[in-house]
């Protein structure tokens, strides 16, 4: 059997640009309705898987840029929330800490010493005792 030059042979690729524009117009329209905070429901919404969505964003720069507007709004939901005591204030702290923790970490910052701990009978297990760097 032969086969012609330059044939692509393979599963034929699904997210064509076309398809990462028409999903990033979606997804922009989703994030204009106020009551759209949690863009994983959009996600959950549209049947994606949560690697398909990131891989999308880390090929297709426009769709990052609209990701990283959608994080803005959910912290700016969060803290607003915190504030005028719409929202809990503990869970608040809580998704604030564990979401954003690295988020003005620069590249200089990344290469600084690091903090540790050491323990010791002489010291509480809570002092920190020590920094590197």
């Amino acid at each position: 059997m032969k086969t012609k030059k330059n044939t692509k042979i393979g599963r034929p690729v699904y997210w064509t640009d076309a398809k990462k524009e028409e999903l990033l117009k979606k997804f922009k329209k989703w994030m204009e309705d106020p009551k759209h905070i949690w863009f994983n429901d959009f996600i959950y919404d549209n049947k994606l898987r949560l690697e398909t969505f990131y891989k999308i964003a880390k090929e297709y720069e426009p769709f990052s840029e609209a990701i990283e507007l959608a994080k803005l709004k959910q912290e700016n939901f969060l803290v607003k929330g915190g504030l005028f005591n719409k929202t809990h204030p503990g869970f608040t702290m809580f998704l604030l800490k564990t979401n954003y923790k690295d988020k003005y970490k620069t590249a200089d910052e990344s290469e600084k010493g690091v903090v540790v701990k050491v323990y010791s009978k002489k010291f509480s297990d809570e002092e920190e005792c020590a920094t590197v760097g």
